[in-house]
C-alpha cells in the first residue's frame, strides 16, 4: 500500500478508473455478443444492421477512451464487418 500522500492519491485515482474502464469494456464486450448472438439466430437484416451499428459505436467510443488500443477497436469492427457479411471499408492514411 501507499505511503506518501499523493500515492494514496493516486491509488485511489486508478482503483477508480479501473472500475469505469471495466464496466466499459464490459458494456463493448455484452454488445458483441449480443451482435454474434443475433447473426447466429439468422436475425433480420434491419435488425443485424442496427446491432452493427450500436456495436461499432460503442467500440469507437472505448477506443478514443483509451480502453482499448484503437487498432484493436479497428480490427474488432472489421471482423464484425466481416461476420454480418459486408467487406470492410478500406482506411486510407
Amino acid at each position: 500500500m501507499a505511503n506518501h500522500k499523493s500515492a494514496i492519491k493516486r491509488h485511489k485515482q486508478n482503483l477508480k478508473t479501473n472500475e469505469r474502464n471495466g464496466a466499459e469494456r464490459s458494456k463493448m464486450r455484452t454488445v458483441i455478443k449480443d451482435l454474434k448472438n443475433a447473426v447466429s439466430a439468422s436475425a433480420n437484416a434491419e435488425d443485424l444492421q442496427k446491432k452493427f451499428i450500436s456495436a461499432q459505436r460503442i467500440i469507437a467510443s472505448s477506443a478514443g477512451k483509451g480502453i482499448i488500443t484503437k487498432q484493436t477497436g479497428a480490427r474488432y469492427i472489421s471482423r464484425l464487418y466481416k461476420l454480418i457479411g459486408k467487406p470492410a471499408p478500406s482506411a486510407t492514411k
